[in-house]
């Protein structure tokens, strides 16, 4: 009898306990080399295009569902499958983008606004976890 209880409990501390489910967005956080293809503009003719590459991170943001990527001021909102979204309403302001895998991502952000606006595309490659 003092077997069986002993299996009994042993069972129940193996699989009677509720294992959290680990958090999806850490999967697509590490260290990235970021390029940014930038077009600004204004209406009184000041308009041009610039490259950059610099290195950055994504991080878990402050939200559930959220990441903290360096060189974005918003903190966007992201999927299990790694779809990227802005988490407030700007007519004036747009946001999209996506995690092509674990370790490459795309976003494209622009803003128009009296007088001019600008529009960047941000590609990045994670260079470690």
């Amino acid at each position: 009898m003092k077997k069986l209880f002993s299996i009994l409990i042993i069972c129940l501390l193996l699989f009677g306990c509720k294992k959290e489910k680990e958090d999806y967005r850490y999967k697509f956080t590490g260290d990235y080399t970021f390029t940014t293809q930038e077009h600004y503009w204004t209406y009184t003719l000041y308009d041009y295009d610039t490259i950059n590459t610099y290195n950055g991170k994504v991080t878990i943001g402050k939200s559930d569902n959220t990441l903290k990527i360096d060189g974005l001021y918003i903190e966007p909102e992201i999927t299990e499958d790694g779809s990227l979204s802005n988490n407030f309403s700007n007519p004036e302001f747009f946001f999209g983008g996506e995690f092509v895998s674990t370790t490459s991502l795309k976003y494209r952000y622009r803003q128009n606004a009296p007088g001019g606006g600008f529009d960047i595309e941000v590609t990045g490659i994670k260079t470690k976890q």
